[in-house]
């Protein structure tokens, strides 16, 4: 439906207008589309974790997005 798609590229835009370049988001392994998603974002992978997220250890993808510098 394009929900997530709407609203992560809502929080993209806020960060244009401020002085942070970098966004960075973690997904759960077990999550395929929301990897996806943020990879047709222009997210990609920075790192790995071993996390426990309440059901036992489960490896959570760190993602990236480096925005170009803010004009004015």
């Amino acid at each position: 439906q394009g929900i997530g798609t709407a609203m992560i590229q809502y929080l993209i835009d806020a960060f244009r207008h401020s002085p942070m370049r970098r966004i960075e988001i973690g997904v759960a392994a077990s999550n395929p589309r929301a990897f996806e998603l943020y990879q047709r974002l222009g997210f990609v992978e920075a790192y790995q974790l071993e996390l426990n997220l309440g059901q036992g250890r489960e490896t959570v993808i760190y993602m990236g997005l480096t925005l170009p510098d803010f004009e004015v």
